[in-house]
């Protein structure tokens, strides 16, 4: 329902990568730029590197490692892009900035060791992902600017936010939401204020547009270090709602008539 399947056809014809097949993928964004991550089928491997090649300017290919090959170059717009694949089973692609490639070069060939995203110093405070678990996402804090005072400022001493979503009883998704951090006031302050957070989304025009209105089973804990909340979320709101977010315009997600011709938007 969001992303249709002439969308999906259309990206494997020019990347050579069916989404639909990935078993596991992950993007990670960066202040150098950002990195994809995929495990592919095998006889895809060549056909990626092909047309990933095709759209470079110039290029060259780096074989490191019995396995590994690397392709880096930059594209018309003068955009750098790199791209390793590692034993023709998994890839990374680099936007932005060719180290974050060569970081992953490193990994592959066991030269660097040091601890992984998720075991960093911010995101090692928060729940590894679920073996049962869809989608995940995860962000370091510390949260400033305008972030800092959301939930009644409780995100402004949270050091990490991890969300993860599992399938539930049938057409629900079953979300969680863990804030790691040091919190100012008590724990159960804290978390009567992340409850409020949750009250307020759910009756925002997103969180109707995506309906969290219709949210069920909500439960939360806490302790010293972490805040929890989780809630069933019906399916079919939720992808409507993101489809509605990023293919419609915004008069079909208000529900407003459409202008008459010659008339200014």
């Amino acid at each position: 329902m969001v992303v249709t399947p002439e969308r999906l056809d259309a990206f494997a014809e020019v990347t050579g990568i069916h989404l639909d097949r990935l078993p596991l993928a992950a993007i990670a964004g960066y202040d150098l730029g950002a990195l994809y991550l995929a495990e592919i089928e095998g006889q895809e491997a060549p056909l990626v590197r092909s047309r990933f090649s095709a759209k470079l300017v110039e290029g060259g290919v780096a074989r490191q490692h019995p396995g590994l090959h690397r392709i880096v170059g930059t594209t018309t717009s003068g955009a750098v892009r790199a791209l390793v694949t590692v034993d023709d089973r998994c890839l990374a692609f680099a936007s932005g900035d060719a180290t974050l490639a060569r970081i992953v070069e490193a990994y592959a060939r066991e030269k660097l060791r040091s601890p992984t995203a998720l075991r960093g110093a911010a995101l090692r405070l928060v729940p590894p992902p679920s073996e049962d678990a869809l989608i995940a996402f995860f962000a370091p804090g510390p949260f400033s600017n305008e972030w800092s005072g959301a939930a009644g400022g409780l995100v402004a001493s949270t050091l990490a936010v991890s969300i993860e979503a599992k399938q539930a009883s049938s057409g629900q998704l079953r979300a969680t939401l863990t804030l790691a951090g040091e919190w100012d006031e008590s724990v159960d302050e804290a978390l009567e204020k992340l409850e409020l957070a949750w009250s307020d989304l759910q009756r925002s025009p997103t969180g109707i547009l995506l309906g969290l209105d219709q949210a069920s089973g909500k439960k939360t804990s806490a302790n010293l270090q972490h805040l929890t909340l989780s809630a069933d979320l019906l399916a079919g709101p939720l992808a409507r709602g993101l489809r509605d977010a990023t293919s419609s315009d915004v008069r079909e997600i208000l529900e407003l008539d459409r202008p008459l011709p010659g008339t200014p938007p």
